[in-house]
């Protein structure tokens, strides 16, 4: 198919136990990045990836840098294959991180210890904040969105794809807002996380990582990346430092990222890392479009 290739990597939510073993076992590529990841975070973080429990995996602290590590030694296993080269990139959420290690913004263990962090700080936020997410299916985005504005701890989080938006905020006025949209959606799906994530509730998270994030320490990014809070496709590395750090307590506009790509060239995508929930939604969103959507896990 002719048309430019976007690797797209997914967040939070994409883990399961057993994840990266196959890679682990197949591809000496591969292990080369994870003995990287056990020489950073432990041996006994990888022994967590393939044989820990889901609730071991669920957890914001491991979840970030697992997921992380998986996707990035997917994509080394696919350049060192020589299948194909991309020419664009997106994440989605924590998969922004992977996003900017393929697009050379970043090194691998740059990567891997801001991940380590985000996902300390959002668990320490989560601990000190009670909050949830929810997803509304099956709702019009401005129905969602005049029942969220009444309350100012709680935002659209995620514009995953049509009819699938992701709300978050405090424990409190998240429930009254999903009462208000119950008999209106035609289903409300509570997210299996620890806290209230990219909401006003972790705007402290946002501040400390800044401090992490070094402008300094990033290079310009070697194809176009797509960012979550800008909702398009930027080279500029100034857009993608702010848009980093508000990213945490910001929107992740997926919806328009994903249009913005296609709009760019953008007919193969490519879900480089765990899972396949990246796939789902870009169907949804080009749906009737002659795009080729594929991952890693059916690749490799």
């Amino acid at each position: 198919m002719d048309g430019k290739v976007v690797f797209m990597f997914p967040g939070q939510g994409s883990q399961y136990p057993g994840m990266g073993k196959n890679l682990y076992d197949k591809y000496e590529i591969a292990r080369e990045v994870f003995h990287k990841v056990a020489d950073f975070m432990g041996k006994d973080f990888l022994d967590l990836m393939f044989y820990g429990s889901e609730e071991e995996l669920m957890d914001t602290k491991n979840a970030q840098p697992a997921i992380y590590s998986v996707s990035v030694a997917a994509l080394e296993t696919l350049r060192h294959r020589g299948d194909m080269k991309c020419d664009m990139v997106m994440g989605h959420s924590l998969g922004e991180f992977s996003a900017l290690y393929a697009a050379g913004v970043i090194d691998f263990l740059q990567g891997l210890k801001l991940v380590r962090v985000r996902g300390e700080l959002m668990a320490e936020m989560a601990d000190a904040n009670s909050g949830g997410m929810a997803a509304i299916i099956g709702l019009d985005e401005e129905e969602i969105r005049k029942a969220v504005d009444k309350y100012p701890d709680v935002i659209v989080a995620n514009y995953n794809a049509p009819g699938q938006i992701v709300i978050s905020g405090g424990s409190e006025n998240l429930a009254k807002v999903l009462e208000e949209l119950r008999p209106k959606a035609k289903r409300i799906v509570p997210l299996k996380v620890s806290g209230a994530f990219h909401s006003p509730l972790m705007e402290e998270a946002a501040r400390r990582f800044e401090k992490y994030l070094k402008k300094d320490e990033m290079r310009p990014p070697k194809v176009p990346i797509a960012m979550n809070t800008l909702g398009r496709l930027t080279t500029d590395l100034d857009e993608i430092h702010s848009a980093l750090v508000r990213q945490l307590m910001g929107s992740v506009r997926f919806i328009e990222m994903t249009l913005d790509t296609y709009e760019a060239g953008g007919r193969k995508y490519v879900e480089v890392g765990p899972g396949k929930v990246l796939q789902g939604l870009v169907k949804r969103i080009l749906k009737g479009k002659d795009v080729e959507i594929t991952g890693t896990e059916e690749i490799l």
